[in-house]
């Protein structure tokens, strides 16, 4: 049965008394709601004649089973849209009243988002505590957003939950830390690069440099850092799932199999971290007739790569099946797939631009501390 807003608000009524006194009475209910007693008596008669509370001989008031789930929902609802008014600054007076007038009309859909969203700070380690907090993270997001392709490994990583902190926003430059230990900076100026990395803790190994005026700031802030090749990024702009051609039968990829990856893959020499993606179902392998042919996976950032066909199978249109495939995983999970390509890797770049991803208008540039590799 769909309840009316007064009913709600009698039910939220006598959870709050349930959990201030552990009793609930008719008198306390008009007294919280500021209503006559007859209009008490008629609540009540009505909920229980719906199955939503029970009442004893000595008039106390007690919650059915489906009674108790109908107070605690709208309960939640009131606390968590009363809690969010107020960190985005609105008073606490105020913020309870609208709270209340939302939580009988929001969808589920709505408040199952914001539910979402505040849950992805908590995972940034940002929490919902302040204002500040949740504002700095709505505007870093908006800014990297309007950004386009450049910065979409930055918002991607609030999106998946991956930053571990918000170390500095605002419109002229935004630095984060990903939970992976590396960091990432967006500046439209030099000095509004550095200003941004000042907020850096002093253990910084990795910072990924969006953009010339980020690289810049970096390389004066860490002059002895070694900077990595350009890169472009690309992503998946249309959010489209595409068909596979089906020249190989993809999989995840099974633990026996990171010999092979370390065995091909370059860039990538620590088996046990392949392990660990691996046992995470965070690479896929290809097979051909029984035997491994290619592979993908997710970079430690979140961006995707680590894309080898072994010799054997190349020019077969397995590559690109696997990198489909890859990007439809990634988008049926709400991600955006995305991905790094050095512009010297030019069979990577030709792929990119065959399944028709958007590419950055500026470069991206690891900048780290190569002492710590040694």
């Amino acid at each position: 049965m769909e309840l009316r807003q007064s009913a709600e608000d009698y039910l939220e009524a006598m959870l709050i008394l349930k959990n201030e006194h552990g009793y609930i009475r008719s008198i306390d209910i008009a007294k919280r709601l500021s209503v006559s007693k007859p209009s008490v008596s008629f609540a009540v008669k009505r909920l229980r004649e719906n199955g939503y509370i029970d009442m004893d001989m000595d008039g106390l008031i007690t919650f059915t089973e489906s009674g108790l789930a109908a107070a605690a929902r709208v309960y939640e609802r009131h606390t968590l849209l009363s809690q969010l008014l107020t960190d985005i600054g609105v008073s606490e007076d105020v913020a309870a009243q609208d709270a209340c007038r939302i939580e009988h009309d929001i969808s589920d859909e709505s408040f199952n988002a914001i539910c979402g969203f505040i849950e992805k700070c908590k995972n940034c380690g940002l929490g919902v505590q302040t204002s500040l907090k949740l504002d700095m993270v709505s505007s870093a997001m908006h800014k990297l957003h309007s950004l386009g392709t450049l910065t979409i490994d930055m918002h991607e990583a609030f999106i998946r939950g991956n930053v571990s902190e918000l170390n500095h926003c605002s419109d002229d430059a935004i630095l984060i830390h990903h939970c992976c230990g590396i960091y990432m900076l967006w500046a439209s100026s030099k000095e509004a690069g550095i200003e941004a990395l000042s907020n850096a803790h002093d253990d910084m190994t990795c910072c990924v440099t969006h953009g010339r005026a980020a690289l810049d700031a970096m390389t004066a802030f860490k002059p002895d850092f070694t900077i990595d090749p350009a890169c472009l990024q690309y992503c998946l702009a249309s959010r489209e799932l595409r068909p596979l051609v089906g020249v190989a039968q993809i999989r995840p990829l099974r633990i026996g199999e990171a010999e092979t990856v370390i065995e091909h893959y370059a860039l990538e020499d620590d088996i046990e971290h392949v392990r660990e993606l691996i046992r995470d179902g965070k690479m896929f392998g290809a097979e051909v007739e029984g035997k491994l042919a290619a592979f993908i996976g997710f970079h430690r950032d979140g961006s995707s790569g680590m894309l080898e066909v072994l010799p054997e199978f190349r020019r077969m249109g397995i590559g690109t099946d696997l990198e489909v495939f890859f990007q439809n995983y990634q988008l049926e999970k709400g991600w955006m797939p995305y991905g790094h390509v050095y512009l010297t890797n030019t069979a990577s770049l030709k792929m990119q631009t065959k399944l028709g991803l958007s590419v950055s208008s500026d470069c991206i540039w690891w900048v780290f501390d190569e002492k710590e590799d040694e």
